[in-house]
């Protein structure tokens, strides 16, 4: 694979603002629990798919223990998101999301050791700042209306 699996992080993104929207859709009729897991459901199925393409490798017991602590914080993570999304403004909920993509840096210089390249923190700069300017608008914009 070269530059295509860079389409795999577009598609993430898609899929996570279809998860968003259907959130929104679906408020009343599902519990967040249920949503919750059945993202976790289809990020686990689409992992399996990507195995197809990189192979099986079977994880020594503490590689498992470690996948299976990635998951529950997973599933938390998608609870507290869906809750944030059903019951909070998007105006305001979104950018705080933005926050990930600091902590995906910041987590995997410290447990793998990766040093983000210029063009990663270049992009990162990119949609945190993007953030935070949609944050400081949808403020200046309820300040105006009361």
């Amino acid at each position: 694979m070269g530059s295509e699996i860079y389409l795999l992080g577009v598609a993430s993104v898609a899929c996570v603002v279809v998860r968003d929207l259907a959130v929104r859709k679906v408020q009343g009729l599902l519990p967040s629990t249920i949503v919750a897991l059945g993202a976790a459901v289809a990020v686990t199925l689409m992992g399996w798919v990507g195995t197809a393409f990189q192979g099986w490798q079977t994880p020594t017991g503490p590689e498992a223990a470690r996948v299976l602590g990635a998951g529950l914080f997973l599933i938390v993570g998608y609870l507290t998101s869906v809750m944030a999304m059903r019951h909070g403004d998007i105006g305001m909920v979104a950018p705080f999301r933005y926050t990930s993509l600091l902590w995906a840096i910041a987590l995997g210089f410290l447990v793998f050791g990766n040093l983000p390249d210029v063009w990663t923190l270049v992009g990162a700069t990119i949609v945190v700042s993007a953030g935070l300017f949609t944050l400081w608008r949808e403020r200046r914009i309820r300040r105006q209306k009361a």
